[in-house]
């Protein structure tokens, strides 16, 4: 039976479905997923057209719509789907990014002068300074689910809070260079704050706890105590920097009831970090509950919950009187960049660049 090309509407849409289905008609072998594999693409694919996600999200998204699969079934389904033209990669959050951006030159002389034109009637019209320079706190938000990155990156610049993603094992470059940021607010008199939001379990109880650790080998003071109920502790007697864990805790997962994490790693696995886990975080219980779920299961309170414990940081007087202060200055620009426009062409005139007139 031969496979019905993709409609003219279709191909406006969303060019990629007619690229893939030309390759497909020039394959020997094609997937044609049938009876529950068919009706799990089916929904697959009308999650992934409201919200771009990953193979976890997906997970939870349809559980929390009371369809139980497989988390194997969904990542088969996933991987074939992309490899046979019939869900967009585009769509897939990949966890493990590499490439961010490809350096490339200027297009043409109009598109130039369009973008520069674009660029001072923006910088007019949205003039902004950094808040939190006047705050007496400097304040971070770290997930440990990258792939939740952008469910908090719109409330992150809504806030102009600094963002970092810090999934598995944080890199010593990477620890060093968070050291150094909050030196430098440490030197400028500032309270440093980092909101964590991560998976329960004993990795991720236990990674904030070792990343400041770390931190102590670049001078940052974030003693705890010895003793082994620590090991799991993100408060830290004496610490320079205060980590507060936001999400997950304990109180919300009694609260909501979140699924447990279908696929645990080795290291959650591991029967003596496991019973230690039991011993002096859940009283007994063996729980292993992922970050993800609260998203998909709870997600108007998980907003209010990252805008909240934003918020609770924020000197809202001292932020007012900030805030007129910038309306001022973005009048002081309209005024003024007519005639710093002006020295730079003239500027250009008398360094004899061509066609400056």
């Amino acid at each position: 039976m031969e496979e019905p090309a993709p409609n003219q509407e279709d191909r406006q849409i969303n060019p990629f479905a007619q690229r893939l289905y030309e390759v497909r008609m020039h394959r020997k072998s094609v997937w044609r997923p049938q009876g529950e594999t068919q009706e799990l693409l089916s929904k697959v694919n009308e999650l992934l057209e409201g919200e771009r996600r990953g193979v976890r999200d997906l997970y939870y998204a349809l559980k929390a719509r009371g369809e139980h699969y497989d988390y194997g079934k969904i990542k088969y389904v996933l991987k074939k789907g992309r490899l046979h033209g019939l869900i967009d990669p585009t769509r897939v959050i990949d966890q493990r990014r590499g490439l961010v951006s490809v350096p490339s030159g200027d297009k043409s002389v109009a598109q130039s002068l369009k973008d520069l034109r674009l660029l001072v009637q923006y910088k007019v019209k949205y003039y902004d300074r950094d808040f939190w320079e006047d705050q007496p706190i400097y304040l971070e938000v770290w997930v440990e689910k990258e792939g939740l990155i952008p469910f908090f990156e719109g409330i992150c610049r809504e806030y102009n809070v600094t963002l970092m993603p810090c999934a598995g094992d944080l890199s010593i470059t990477a620890i060093y260079k968070a050291s150094l940021r909050f030196q430098e607010q440490l030197d400028k008199g500032k309270r440093c704050k980092v909101l964590y939001f991560g998976d329960f379990n004993p990795s991720g109880l236990h990674a904030p706890v070792a990343i400041q650790e770390t931190m102590e080998f670049f001078g940052l003071n974030q003693r705890r105590k010895d003793e082994e109920e620590h090991y799991f502790e993100i408060n830290m007697m004496g610490a320079e920097i205060k980590f507060e864990r936001v999400a997950l805790t304990i109180e919300q997962i009694d609260e909501f009831d979140f699924p447990p994490n279908p696929a645990p790693s080795k290291t959650d696995k591991d029967r003596t970090l496991k019973e230690r886990f039991m011993r002096y975080v859940t009283g007994g219980r063996d729980l292993n509950i992922e970050l993800n779920a609260m998203k998909e299961f709870e997600r108007d309170y998980f907003e209010e919950l990252i805008r909240k414990s934003i918020e609770e940081n924020i000197d809202l007087g001292l932020q007012e009187s900030f805030l007129t202060k910038v309306e001022k200055e973005r009048e002081e620009l309209a005024e003024r960049l007519p005639i710093e426009l002006g020295q730079v062409l003239d500027e250009l005139r008398g360094n004899g660049q061509e066609g400056v007139r």
